[in-house]
């Protein structure tokens, strides 16, 4: 096989010969030959050219690569996880139902999670940077164009396609890339990369009621760019006469605990005796039983604590699933396997918010979405229980199989005396 050589692949072969000595040299001059050709270079690492050898994991490195990563998530929370503080300042300016507001949010988060598939694909054949950076440059376009945006529908496709997808594109790559640079503290790095969410939720709430009574709402979307998730406990407190700032505040408090939350599930689970699937399931569970009681809530020391307990218990989920994807589908499969889990709960964060503002329209209260949003996050969290088992049980086979597998040779002499 004729093979065309050109600079990349002389900069490729040098590389080689930087790491593989003298059988590097003999195939760069003769590739013709059949020598044997390293094929780590085309590991995933490699794909990035931003990975050089394995003994960089878990080393100086590779922690500018976790800092890169808490910046970008920073930029993703300022955009998905504040849209119920927007919310309002859009349902006071378009004068428009709850039920058709809310799908500005709703669709910018379908579209974050429904083009994460996309992020994973082009993650595998580009590595993480240029992807990262085409999302941003998406996203950024979607939210410039917002401001020239007459009703509440045009921004359904500028702040809530254009945004929202370029964001999910963006997304796995941030996620994806800490694979490729931690081995035994995979854990702890996703816990800080993520904590990044937790920043972004803190910050932009108190940001964007600040520059919206500065600028209005045109001038802080070109400053923030950033808007995004949970709107019925933020109208929730407006309807118990809590004020906008206060209301910011929840948000607020759901961001810093949601930090600690991060940080600290992220060096549970790195105990060798921790079970992350576990931790994984019980999240979820604490969230849905406080979000099915939080009618009874009626005062606003008692919101902020369920803000502050959603924070902190929701962190299983967003530090623990890079895990538990490769518990299932092993290390290789993280990009495609996280891609898939995002475009799925696209579904439910498309419906969730319409459906919760249609039957606040209808009933005039949200204790119903309360109620079926909490029970669906129970449900959810129940359903991996069925995983769980299975995990358990193959890993209880695997010191049977040791045995076996050292005692294999002692029975075959036996057998043939």
């Amino acid at each position: 096989m004729k093979m065309e050589w050109n600079s990349s692949t002389d900069q490729v072969s040098n590389k080689l010969l930087d790491e593989k000595g003298e059988n590097a040299e003999t195939w760069k001059r003769n590739p013709g030959q059949k020598n044997e050709f390293p094929t780590e270079l085309c590991s995933s690492e490699y794909k990035d050219s931003s990975v050089s050898s394995a003994n960089r994991k878990d080393k100086g490195y590779a922690w500018l690569i976790v800092l890169w990563s808490f910046m970008v998530h920073v930029f993703i929370a300022g955009i998905v996880y504040t849209i119920g503080v927007t919310f309002v300042i859009f349902l006071d300016t378009f004068k428009a139902s709850k039920g058709v507001t809310a799908w500005v949010g709703t669709i910018c988060r379908s579209g974050y999670s429904i083009t994460a598939p996309v992020g994973s694909l082009l993650t595998n054949k580009y590595g993480s940077r240029p992807v990262v950076i085409l999302g941003g440059v998406i996203s950024a376009i979607g939210l410039g164009t917002s401001v020239f945006s007459t009703n509440i529908y045009h921004l359904y496709i500028t702040f809530g396609i254009i945004t929202g997808g370029g964001l999910g594109i963006a997304h796995v790559p941030a996620n994806t890339i800490i694979n490729d640079y931690f081995e035994a503290k995979k854990t702890i790095a996703f816990g800080i990369a993520k904590a990044g969410l937790g920043i972004g939720s803190f910050l932009y709430p108190l940001l964007i009621e600040a520059l919206n009574e500065e600028y209005r709402w045109r001038g802080t979307m070109l400053i923030l760019s950033g808007i995004g998730l949970n709107i019925c406990v933020c109208e929730y407190s407006l309807l118990m006469g809590i004020g906008g700032s206060e209301s910011a505040m929840l948000f607020s408090v759901l961001g810093i605990t949601n930090i600690v939350g991060l940080l600290l599930f992220g060096v549970i689970a790195h105990h060798p005796k921790a079970d992350a699937m576990l931790l994984y399931i019980g999240g979820p569970i604490v969230c849905g039983v406080a979000t099915v009681l939080l009618p009874l809530l009626t005062q606003y020391g008692q919101l902020l604590a369920y803000s502050g307990l959603i924070g902190l218990c929701s962190a299983t989920a967003e530090v623990l699933s890079p895990t538990i994807i490769c518990q299932i589908l092993g290390p290789n499969e993280l990009p495609n396997g996280y891609g898939a889990t995002l475009a799925c709960a696209a579904f439910g964060m498309l419906l969730g918010g319409p459906v919760a503002g249609f039957m606040y329209d209808s009933l005039h209260s949200y204790n119903g979405s309360f109620f079926v949003g909490g029970g669906a996050i129970i449900t959810s969290a129940l359903c991996m229980v069925v995983p769980y088992l299975r995990l358990r049980k193959k890993h209880s086979h695997r010191p049977l199989e040791a045995v076996i597998e050292k005692l294999q040779p002692l029975m075959d002499d036996t057998l043939k005396m």
